[in-house]
């Protein structure tokens, strides 16, 4: 029976392997992998009948098992970096930066996150400081953005905040209450100080 299944596996095999590529998605393992243990059981019990010998048996699972663990490791290290947030794998956020603030229009890139959301879905945050422009030409600048981080570095999920030039990045684009009231900077209220 197992001598069986090791030629089925081998007939059937090769023919698995000329699918579409792809990268296999978090949690499945390649369908190699998957051959190749059931294989390696396969063989262990032929082995056994083969040969008499019974310690062929608890090696071959205790292989099985550490293949199992080793192809594991990863899938773990992947689902800890997305739980965390981290930075996703091959994306270099210099390269990030610098590709964005190469885009016309773009003056400064500043506040840059960039974290998974998946294993093969990233998010992106920033600040981007550009000319003080109606909003009909930085929708212009946003669209050349979106594309660049879509099509490069496939980043889809964007949050991309525009300041204007005038702005002072510490403080950011936001007018003091106290301007807006007219210059005054205490205002009483309900019995109390503000």
């Amino acid at each position: 029976m197992a001598a069986a299944g090791v030629l089925m596996n081998g007939v059937i095999a090769p023919s698995v392997g000329r699918g579409p590529r792809r990268k296999p998605a978090l949690g499945l393992p390649a369908h190699g992998r998957r051959h190749a243990l059931h294989r390696r059981g396969h063989a262990g019990g032929a082995g056994i009948l083969l040969t008499g010998r019974n310690w062929i048996d608890p090696s071959s699972r205790c292989s099985i098992a550490a293949l199992i663990l080793w192809s594991s490791l990863d899938i773990v290290r992947e689902s800890f970096n997305i739980l965390l947030e981290g930075a996703p794998r091959g994306l270099s956020l210099p390269e990030i930066h610098s590709a964005m603030g190469a885009v016309e229009g773009v003056v400064n890139v500043h506040d840059l996150h960039v974290w998974s959301l998946g294993s093969n879905y990233a998010a992106l945050a920033c600040h981007v400081t550009i000319a003080d422009i109606p909003p009909s030409e930085s929708a212009c600048i946003l669209a050349r953005l979106n594309l660049l981080l879509h099509q490069r570095f496939r980043i889809s999920h964007t949050t991309i905040q525009f300041e204007n030039m005038g702005c002072r990045e510490l403080e950011g684009c936001v007018v003091p209450i106290e301007e807006l009231a007219g210059g005054q900077s205490r205002e009483r209220h309900h019995g109390h100080a503000h």
